[in-house]
């Protein structure tokens, strides 16, 4: 039998800045779980995106229309910096705007200045380009702090994934950060060489544009950052924009751009520190976008937020893609792990005629997206 699940959020009013609001919803389900589910979710849309605490459910049967209702209640803190909205590029931006969600919760956590000095530094931001104040989430400045606050401190330690050293790879490739009006493109990244100490060395310039700032969510933009930093060492080759749109890759064994940022944008969505299931949906929904549509030959599998990741030190499937230089992957998924494990094994064999160095594996307990197993064999190319 299916049942449907009803939601009604009670609306509340605006909340004052700087201060802890007590919010509540309530909601219909099948089962009393299902009721707990929809009433928190309904708070976390009234949040928009900044975090919730205190949280309390309660639930009553009913006979009509389900048998379940139950109402939520959460503590909520919002808030205020600055103007009401911000200019950039003849646009004006209110950070109350639809586009400006989660900005809030991540904008009280960065506001540090030894944290702004050492992001100032490591990504080489022209500050003059950027208006605002990097404490202002309104201003164009703390757009871009936010996400590069939110590229360092997504990581839960110990899961050796791509969230863990993602800050540190995209950092070193970035020397030069400003902003640009440009409604086409979110980022652009180039480089070139120049003589330094007697050696040739790559030099690499990062331009941030008003869609990466207010068209993105905050996630999105941090996702942005790993992808064009990536770009010192991949470019979108020969496939330029031969899938949907531009900034397409070959395929995903390419390493490229677009496999560096759907392998972030994944992992956050399974495993990020202290984000909210609003959060991790939109990074996974983000991140089989650019599955789907960056790729001349898109990948067989989607990300999963709810994807279980067994053997966290050594999981492959969601981690760091290695460098092609070195070494080469080979890939395999299916239903039972030693089988996956085998061809992925004998299928790096065959075809480079060496042993992998490891093969590691990823399981999904979903049917949707990928197989329940996906291994990765390594080894020297």
């Amino acid at each position: 039998m299916k049942h449907t699940l009803l939601v009604a959020a009670i609306t509340v009013a605006p909340f004052a800045a700087n201060a802890a609001k007590t919010i509540s919803s309530g909601s219909y389900g099948h089962t009393q779980e299902q009721g707990k589910i929809a009433a928190i979710s309904a708070l976390e849309r009234q949040a928009n995106g900044n975090p919730l605490s205190n949280v309390r459910t309660s639930c009553r049967s009913t006979n009509y229309p389900l048998p379940w209702y139950c109402t939520a209640t959460a503590q909520v803190a919002t808030l205020s910096f600055g103007s009401d909205s911000y200019e950039m590029c003849g646009r004006s931006h209110s950070k109350s705007d639809t586009d400006a969600r989660f900005e809030a919760a991540i904008g009280r956590k960065f506001c540090d200045s030894n944290k702004q000095s050492t992001y100032r530094s490591n990504f080489a931001v022209n500050e003059s380009s950027f208006a605002g104040s990097a404490c202002d989430y309104t201003s164009p400045k703390g757009r871009l702090f936010n996400s590069i606050w939110l590229l360092d401190n997504a990581d839960k330690s110990g899961d050796n994934s791509i969230l863990g050293w993602a800050y540190h790879e995209s950092q070193k490739d970035v020397h030069n950060t400003h902003s640009i009006c440009d409604e086409s493109v979110f980022a652009r990244f180039k480089w070139k060489k120049k003589f330094y100490s007697w050696e040739w060395v790559k030099r690499s310039e990062m331009s941030i544009s008003r869609p990466a700032l207010y068209d993105q969510d905050v996630i999105g933009r941090a996702a942005t950052l790993v992808h064009e930093a990536r770009h010192m060492d991949k470019s979108h080759g020969s496939a330029g924009g031969a899938c949907s749109g531009s900034s397409c890759d070959p395929n995903w064994s390419y390493n490229g751009s677009n496999t560096y940022e759907a392998l972030w944008l994944w992992w956050f969505a399974v495993n990020a520190n202290d984000a909210t299931p609003a959060m991790r949906a939109s990074a996974e929904q983000q991140a089989n976008y650019t599955i789907n549509r960056r790729f001349v030959t898109p990948p067989s599998y989607h990300a999963d937020k709810d994807a279980e990741i067994i053997n966290k030190s050594t999981a492959s499937g969601l981690s760091r893609p290695i460098e092609p230089s070195n070494t080469v992957t080979f890939t395999a998924a299916g239903g039972v792990e030693s089988t996956v494990r085998s061809q992925a094994t004998s299928g790096f064999v065959n075809k480079y005629g060496k042993q992998p160095t490891k093969v590691e594996c990823r399981h999904n307990p979903h049917n949707m997206g990928p197989p329940p197993w996906i291994c990765v064999a390594t080894g020297p190319k």
